[in-house]
């Protein structure tokens, strides 16, 4: 049991906050499965709160162990939630699918630059395009190409790297005759090569391929 204070202030970051310390304590303690009781409060609604639960419970219990082999993994196998909403697994469903998602751009991100290259990058947009062909459409721009489009600072960023530089779109084109407003998301993924030219002071250039820009376009016919 957690105590979040009182409820007339209690506020989503709070949860969030709740969430992960539960999951890290499981963890810790080598516990592979719980249940977890659906709190209900006056301003918000179940669906969010099952929603928020979801997703920080997935995020939470992720680790980047890919090359850890002495360290035993500690992670929880099963969560089971109690809650008297009919549309719980559909929401569990949806929010499980973001949070998984963002957990392969974690993967991605956190890898190493001499595994992520653009073929590998490459490689794993086809794999993703391929699980959902219906809304997903993937398009590839290789190097000589680049060139005759004139996308040339492209080329020349990664012009002394080992891998040639390619551009990789991704488009998913969800149900268009929806009525809730329209919302566009856009992001990038650059692979990272310093070349062996680190022309930056340490603890200036280690972590710049995690830098997030987004964009969001409302009431847009996309």
């Amino acid at each position: 049991m957690i105590g979040i204070g009182e409820g007339s202030k209690f506020i989503l970051s709070k949860l969030r906050s709740v969430i992960y310390r539960a999951i890290k304590t499981l963890k810790t303690l080598n516990i592979k499965s719980s249940h977890f009781l659906i709190p209900s409060f006056n301003n918000y609604n179940s669906d969010i709160m099952i929603d928020l639960i979801t997703r920080i419970s997935v995020l939470s219990n992720h680790v980047f162990d890919k090359y850890l082999t002495l360290q035993p993994k500690h992670r929880i196998e099963k969560l089971t939630f109690i809650s008297d909403n009919d549309n719980s697994l559909s929401i569990i469903k949806n929010a499980q699918i973001i949070a998984e998602c963002t957990c392969l751009a974690r993967e991605l991100v956190n890898d190493r630059a001499d595994t992520v290259t653009p073929q590998y990058l490459e490689n794993q947009s086809i794999s993703l395009v391929n699980t959902h062909p219906d809304v997903l459409k993937l398009k590839i721009i290789q190097h000589d190409e680049l060139l005759s489009l004139g996308l040339n600072m492209i080329t020349a960023v990664g012009q002394g790297a080992k891998h040639k530089a390619r551009l990789i779109i991704i488009e998913y084109n969800g149900n268009r005759n929806q009525n809730h407003e329209k919302i566009a998301l856009v992001g990038k993924g650059i692979t990272f090569d310093t070349g062996g030219l680190n022309i930056k002071p340490t603890k200036a250039i280690e972590d710049m391929y995690m830098s997030v820009i987004k964009y969001e376009f409302k009431n847009t016919d996309v």
